[in-house]
């Protein structure tokens, strides 16, 4: 077989070399972990850092912490992380396999983090925002979680006796068909608190549909109303009988007839103060007619806080369900369409428009809907 000419060379060279290295002038035995030496053991291959016809002296290694890049970096493709120097055995770190630094995670040239979004040492993902130390991203705000049980609520007064008049006695309030509220030292009165979820101290804006029959109720020039003039008294009539006021805007109770109903809803705050109040059934004058509304307004809520419904009827009687006034009220009962509430009254609670009396004894009731919200 022939040999090139340069591995010839290399041999004899190599077998000169190894004559003359029974000298007792010879250096002692190199520790594991020395640069490596000027002369090239004898049979080297090409992958160890000498190819075909490369001088016999290889140039000095640098020193293990230099940060020049060793032989095996430069021909042997292993990524090292500057002043790391290869193991004499095999070229590159055990932990190093493949181009892959285990310190620096640098695989090819890319680091860790760089990676696939992958990070050696924290086990962190960069799409994910890290495992484990991300933050935990809350779950959307329904409208479940905001209002809860003020959603579908429904609130009834039907009468308590049957006079040849257009008013009556009032049987009680009712919310969502529970026990009466009954008449207490000559006056009818309701106030029931929903708790507003969402995040403490934020504004959320929510609209509501609002459905029912009511008398009307002066509450003064202490409140804005959305009726310039008067209100209409149809379902669904514009503008709607809706009025607001800011906590301690005045005293709207002292205004006109007290003896006829208020229908408020009180928003509180996170810390239970009172920061607004509404009203459904705002009139410049009172007197014996009733509404029939079927309107939408937003009102402004409060996360953390409640709304309060509130109704005060100063007598225990009621304008009854009989449209501008007058007996006989049978055939002026007004029935307010409730086909797009959602959710629905339960089967058989909501009789209009006698509420399980007969026509011409009919009371007066309210519906909420809430439509959705926005937080500010």
């Amino acid at each position: 077989m022939k040999h090139p000419a340069a591995l010839v060379t290399l041999t004899s060279i190599g077998a000169l070399l190894l004559a003359c290295a029974s000298s007792d002038d010879d250096p002692p035995p190199v520790a594991p972990g020395t640069p490596a030496q000027p002369v090239m053991p004898s049979g080297a291959a090409p992958g160890d850092n000498a190819a075909p016809g490369a001088p016999t002296t290889a140039p000095t290694s640098p020193a293990p912490d230099s940060d020049a890049p060793s032989a095996a970096e430069s021909q042997g493709g292993a990524n090292l992380d500057p002043g790391t120097a290869p193991d004499p055995g095999s070229g590159s770190d055990p932990g190093e396999a493949d181009g892959m630094n285990a310190a620096g995670a640098n695989a090819g040239g890319m680091g860790a983090g760089e990676a696939g979004g992958m990070n050696m040492g924290g086990m962190s993902t960069a799409g994910a925002g890290g495992a484990g130390g991300a933050p935990e991203v809350p779950p959307e705000l329904t409208l479940d979680d905001l209002v809860g049980g003020m959603d579908g609520h429904l609130f009834s007064v039907a009468c308590g006796d049957t006079p040849n008049t257009d008013d009556c006695n009032g049987e009680g309030w009712r919310s969502n068909g529970g026990p009466l509220n009954l008449c207490a030292n000559g006056r009818l009165d309701a106030r029931i608190d929903f708790p507003v979820g969402g995040e403490p101290g934020a504004l959320y804006d929510v609209r509501m549909h609002f459905y029912g029959v009511m008398e009307p109720r002066n509450y003064g020039n202490v409140v804005t109303r959305v009726a310039q003039g008067r209100p209409s008294l149809n379902a669904g009539g514009t503008p709607p009988p809706f009025a607001s006021m800011p906590a301690g805007g005045g005293n709207y109770l002292s205004t006109g007839d007290n003896n006829y109903n208020t229908y408020e809803l009180h928003v509180l705050n996170e810390a239970g103060q009172e920061v607004r109040v509404y009203f459904l059934n705002a009139d410049t004058q009172t007197g014996h007619y009733t509404f029939g509304i079927s309107y939408e307004e937003t009102l402004e809520l409060v996360g953390g806080g409640s709304v309060r419904l509130q109704i005060a009827d100063a007598n225990c009687r009621q304008i009854k369900n009989c449209g501008p006034g007058g007996v006989p009220c049978a055939g002026k009962a007004q029935t307010v369409d409730i086909s797009a509430a959602d959710p629905q009254p339960a089967p058989g609670l909501l009789q209009q428009p006698a509420l399980g009396k007969s026509p011409e004894h009919s009371g007066q009731w309210f519906l909420l809907d809430v439509l959705g919200f926005e937080a500010r």
